[in-house]
């Protein structure tokens, strides 16, 4: 309801005329951190895997995702953008892109991550 309101008002604003909104990211079930090779890495103790199951991220944001659509299709002027392209391939989504952290957490962007996603759906914009 709060989301419809928030809607409904910016639709009642003359000057905006598109209105664009961004999904939540997948969330990592770890610390990005916690996959920097370590001493131990030979022997396999501090390594983890750097990525978190698609599938369990699209289950974990079903209904948010579902919600979100439906919401959505009341107003012409709303798109939904989804971040997982560019975080995600079909199997896994990753705590990495080009070397860089793109977390600085489990579920927040770093300054990094924060930029690449910025571009992705900048092009997709623009």
């Amino acid at each position: 309801k709060g989301l419809e309101r928030t809607l409904d008002q910016l639709v009642g604003i003359g000057s905006v005329k598109n209105i664009y909104y961004l999904l939540e990211n997948p969330e990592l079930d770890f610390l990005s951190k916690e996959t920097i090779v370590g001493p131990f890495y030979m022997l396999g103790l501090t390594i983890q895997d750097a990525s978190v199951g698609k599938d369990l991220y699209l289950l974990r944001m079903k209904s948010y995702r579902a919600t979100m659509g439906e919401v959505a299709s009341d107003y012409e002027s709303v798109t939904i953008l989804d971040p997982s392209p560019y975080l995600c391939d079909q199997e896994s989504c990753f705590a990495y892109k080009d070397g860089n952290f793109l977390y600085a957490d489990d579920d927040h962007f770093s300054v990094f991550g924060a930029s690449y996603i910025a571009k992705k759906i900048s092009e997709e914009i623009f």
